[in-house]
């Protein structure tokens, strides 16, 4: 990538080339590149901190689906409902905490899945544990 965001899909190997367009159109289809013409394109400012936040959810979905089938509680994605330390919840959430843990041990975040009375599974992002 140049000082522009730009980037090349071309290469001299035929198998990387194809690697590389194959990447660029996926990043095209989540809207995070596009293209600009002669196998080129402009990448969003921020890809990296958006891919890594991509990256995140799909690890917390990951474990909220792990912990739920552990308990025989997995439902469709349909009834999951991820909610993060950032935004604060307007409803109070009423069930059964299936399982405590860490969102970010690092950062010393944690969080909690509920497996609540509304029918939903909820991952709740809790932040700091209070009492350290």
């Amino acid at each position: 990538m140049d000082r522009d965001r730009i980037v090349a899909a071309t290469n001299r190997d035929p198998f990387q080339q194809s690697l590389r367009a194959a990447r660029l159109q996926e990043l095209n289809s989540l809207g995070l590149a596009e293209p600009i013409g002669k196998g080129r394109w402009q990448l969003v400012d921020g890809l990296e901190d958006t891919l890594r936040e991509m990256g995140e959810w799909g690890d917390i979905i990951r474990t909220l689906q792990r912990d739920l089938t552990a308990q025989n509680l997995k439902r469709a994605r349909v009834n999951q409902t991820i909610h993060d330390a950032e935004t604060p919840l307007t409803d109070p959430i009423i069930g059964r905490i299936v399982k405590r843990g860490f969102s970010d041990e690092v950062n010393d975040q944690h969080c909690v899945v509920v497996d609540a009375i509304d029918g939903q599974n909820h991952y709740v992002d809790i932040g700091k544990e209070e009492g350290h």
